[in-house]
């Protein structure tokens, strides 16, 4: 995890998962090999997935990153109860 000296919590864990794609947050405050060894490491366990950094810079600030912003769209398909 990147230093949080200002405050920010940057992770790379929080990521989205989506029909074989990753997408993991990246900072441009964070150091370009502590970013590198994160995403090698999802390729590494991840085989036969594509991985995909995603700038999350602006978001973080706002208190979350990718899953966080994800966590409330609905499934597509779903339908609404009561209606």
């Amino acid at each position: 995890m990147p230093s949080h000296k200002d405050g920010a919590w940057r992770t790379f864990t929080n990521c989205v998962y989506a029909g074989g794609t990753l997408l993991v947050p990246t900072y441009v405050e964070a150091c370009p090999q502590v970013q590198q060894q994160a995403l090698d490491t999802f390729r590494r366990l991840l085989p036969g997935w594509t991985i995909v950094g995603v700038d999350c810079s602006a978001l973080i600030a706002q208190g979350g990153a990718l899953h966080c912003i994800t966590a409330n769209v609905p499934a597509i398909g779903r339908q609404r109860r009561g209606g």
